[in-house]
């Protein structure tokens, strides 16, 4: 995971090398288990776990076995497909009231039906696929990778093999028990985003899918020491941005209650000037201005360029408040 998000580091293509390679072996599993042997030898007890929690990560978390040799724009197109799918998933946490919660993301058909709650509305076991939404890109791209598309199938997706298809997959039955199967490397070329759908695919499959980041106000990408929350009213933050956000929430909530007070002032002011059959002035955005900041305090006090910019938003605002007044009338 480490390795990933230097990967997807903006700074990525400035320190790799002209030919950048890098290259993914299951070698450094085997030298962790020599080294959890060594340890045991010797009754080293620090060094035994260290070696166990190697070998766990290796094959609990992001542990690819493939080789990429391109030269730095072709990195720099697997490396934007890749940021793509990831964002496509984290943005599967966010809540329609703008809350986030990591736990609750899926890559789940959605049913062009509408809402899930109606029965009447929800995928039977036998709809069909132009039933559905078209699966998400990251999704589309995997099953790509193995040479198939992905199909819905009730609450999942399902990869349909393309007739004729070579098979991308290498099964490996390991001497000590447990079958591994690996995806070809011969027929990948150079495709941008077969490449990254390749390192995607590492991740989908890994226990970081919940636990991956990306902040709210910079859109930095980490894995939080600590468990990320079920739920974050505002997005996740990280480190940096995190005492900022905070002071940045209240300053918006105080700006949209002003922006409301004014709001409401500016459309009984707008109704007012158009009533009168004699005006005092002919420019609507200064009268607006004045009547509005006499019921407003002196730091809330806004400029009449603020009434000029949103004097549409005030108009429709102000005929629908009277076409409702006469229906009610």
């Amino acid at each position: 995971m480490a390795f990933m998000l230097w990967f997807l580091d903006p700074d990525f293509g400035i320190d790799s090398p002209e030919k950048a390679a890098i290259e993914w072996t299951s070698q450094w599993e085997e030298e962790q288990h020599d080294a959890y042997q060594e340890a045991k030898k010797s009754r080293d007890i620090p060094a035994m776990m260290q070696a166990a929690g190697a070998i766990r990560d290796s094959i609990y978390e992001w542990n690819p076995e493939m080789f990429i040799e391109f030269d730095k724009n072709k990195l720099r197109s697997i490396q934007q497909n890749l940021r793509a799918f990831i964002d496509e998933w984290i943005d599967t946490g966010f809540q329609p009231d703008g809350s986030e919660s990591p736990g609750k993301r899926n890559f789940k058909p959605v049913f062009r039906g509408g809402s899930e709650g109606a029965a009447a509305t929800r995928p039977k076991w036998n709809s069909p696929p132009e039933a559905f939404e078209p699966p998400p890109a990251a999704i589309s791209a995997l099953a790509r990778l193995h040479r198939g598309k992905a199909i819905p199938f009730g609450r999942r997706y399902e990869i349909e093999i393309e007739k004729d298809a070579k098979q991308p997959v290498q099964i490996r039955i390991q001497p000590d028990g447990g079958i591994d199967y690996f995806l070809s490397k011969e027929w990948l070329g150079s495709d941008a985003e077969l490449r990254a759908a390749q390192i995607f695919y590492w991740f989908y499959r890994s226990n970081c899918v919940f636990f991956l980041m990306r902040c709210a106000h910079c859109k930095k990408l980490d894995v939080p020491k600590t468990k990320p929350r079920r739920r974050y009213e505002r997005g996740w933050h990280c480190d940096k941005c995190r005492n900022g956000a905070a002071a940045l929430a209240a300053t918006s909530a105080k700006r949209g209650k002003v922006r409301e007070q004014w709001s409401v002032l500016a459309v009984d002011a707008y109704r007012e000037y158009m009533s009168k059959s004699r005006r005092a002035t002919n420019d609507v955005s200064a009268f607006i201005t004045e009547r509005v900041n006499k019921h407003l305090p002196f730091a809330d006090r806004i400029k009449r360029n603020t009434i000029t910019r949103n004097l549409k938003a005030i108009q429709a605002k102000a005929e629908l408040k009277g076409a409702k007044q006469n229906a009610k009338s």
